[in-house]
């Protein structure tokens, strides 16, 4: 999370200025406002009361070619899910959105391009709120929306002690390099011997052989295959000088 301006002050009201630098987008066509818009809808400590869509204006002056207005019940009511939600605004005149809710007891509006990961948040001089707890809620959500299994994802989660972020990470970095991610799958179900037979090699090293012979978790160990095979002499030479065997 990245303040992009420092807070100004309009009559009774403050203007903070966010980007979200850490924004997970499942797919690189997904459009990071549009998300960002959803992901508000959804997040359980404010009280959504209105949202603002409209189409981007070709001109100054031009009227916009549609614009939608919906109070928090009919939104969730007609955008149940992120996918309803995308298949009616994810289009190329998409142009800017806004909400209004309460959060702390306080009135407050956001609003975002739909390309952009940048949001103006606008609350009462009289609140006074620290709204990065709620802005970094709002991008930590995004990693909720991903596509892999959510029992893969749980699994890693457990075995490994990581939070939903640094999960879904991981498992992109693998995903990356199919024939490795494919194994780590097959072992994060059914265990070491899954990978038994025919495992993945590089370098003349296995993820099995890395695990035994070095302090390395199975998740280090694939994650070092990768290392071995983007940069090779390095990851070698590492071995002989930086990892202590167990």
């Amino acid at each position: 999370m990245k303040i992009v301006k420092a807070k100004t002050q309009i009559d009774d009201r403050y203007i903070e200025r966010l980007q979200f630098n850490s924004l997970y987008l499942r797919d690189s066509e997904m459009k990071p406002g549009l998300l960002i818009c959803y992901l508000f809808t959804e997040n359980k400590n404010i009280d959504l009361t209105a949202i603002h869509l409209k189409a981007s204006s070709p001109e100054v002056g031009i009227p916009w070619e549609w614009e939608y207005e919906y109070t928090a019940e009919e939104f969730r009511e007609i955008y149940p899910t992120l996918q309803d939600f995308m298949a009616k605004f994810d289009r190329e005149d998409f142009g800017y959105w806004e909400m209004q809710f309460i959060y702390k007891g306080a009135g407050c509006t956001v609003s975002c391009s739909g390309v952009k990961e940048e949001i103006g948040f606008e609350y009462p001089v009289e609140a006074d709120l620290n709204i990065l707890p709620l802005v970094t809620e709002i991008e930590d959500s995004s990693y909720e929306i991903h596509r892999y299994d959510k029992e893969l994802v749980r699994r890693m989660k457990e075995i490994f002690r990581l939070n939903q972020r640094r999960a879904v990470q991981s498992l992109d970095k693998l995903a990356a390099h199919k024939d490795i991610y494919d194994e780590f799958v097959k072992v994060i179900y059914g265990g070491k011997q899954a990978a038994a037979d025919h495992p993945v090699s590089v370098e003349g090293f296995t993820a099995g052989a890395l695990a035994e012979r070095y302090p390395l978790s199975v998740l280090g160990a694939y994650n070092y295959l990768i290392y071995l095979r983007e940069r090779p002499k390095e990851a070698l030479a590492d071995l002989e000088k930086g990892l202590r065997r167990k």
